[in-house]
């Protein structure tokens, strides 16, 4: 599917996370920031350490502690105690491009980690997107019935003014992982109100096996870019393209 002109997207965030289990998995761990930055610091020369040396590792599993920047900012990837992820945002987004970001990135991480036979991955892809929304003049459930194919209405509270808040979440079990439906208030960041929406799929575990994270990857985003179009056909979906 070809980029949307005017598309609505905030950030993509691709994860990959392990477990973090015993001394020979934080001995490989030590390594791993410096090594990644050695292979990928042409493309992502800036680095930053998010949190104080001095924190003990194992309250950071699965949280990113260092984070390597493009020169623009964006793309860039972020690596913790068992954690992995490759983010950017709408300006520079094109998935023919971020695809490939993701397998350099992913063939380096496995290539130098090293996981056993018996050590798996999980994968997962969230696309976050805004909608602006006047929340003083548009009710929020007539919004995401007319906009967004998503009925909801309440009967227990008679309220002579629209909601000012909002968040809904829904979650399937596919067979790609996980899938994460979520629509939340919020605010985009030149700090104008409206509506967050995520969607999410997180995979299962697997082997740690570039062909194979490769094919979940472009059907994990197969199905989250069909669940966007369904979820906005019509007018908000045409609105993206003017």
């Amino acid at each position: 599917m070809s980029k949307l002109k005017n598309a609505p997207l905030l950030e993509v965030i691709f994860e990959l996370r392990w477990k973090m289990i015993g001394p020979t998995h934080w001995e490989k761990y030590s390594f791993l920031p410096g090594d990644m930055y050695a292979l990928m610091k042409k493309d992502y020369p800036n680095r930053e350490l998010l949190f104080p040396g001095d924190v003990p590792h194992e309250l950071l599993i699965n949280k990113p502690m260092y984070r390597f920047r493009s020169k623009n900012r964006y793309p860039l990837f972020q690596i913790g105690p068992g954690l992995l992820t490759l983010n950017t945002v709408e300006a520079f987004y094109e998935w023919g491009t971020y695809y490939k970001q993701i397998e350099e990135l992913c063939t380096r991480f496995l290539e130098t980690y090293s996981f056993t036979n018996e050590e798996n991955i999980q994968p997962s892809l969230a696309y976050y997107d805004f909608l602006a929304l006047d929340w003083d003049k548009e009710n929020i459930l007539e919004y995401v019935s007319d906009y967004l194919n998503l009925n909801i209405e309440q009967h227990f509270y008679k309220a002579e003014t629209a909601p000012n808040n909002f968040s809904w979440k829904i979650g399937y079990k596919t067979d790609l992982g996980n899938l994460v439906l979520r629509m939340d208030a919020g605010t985009n960041n030149n700090n104008k109100r409206g509506l967050i929406i995520q969607i999410q799929i997180n995979g299962e575990d697997k082997e740690a096996n570039i062909e194979l994270l490769i094919n979940w990857l472009h059907e994990a985003h197969s199905l989250c870019s069909n669940l966007f179009k369904e979820m906005t056909q019509g007018k908000l979906y045409e609105s993206f393209n003017n």
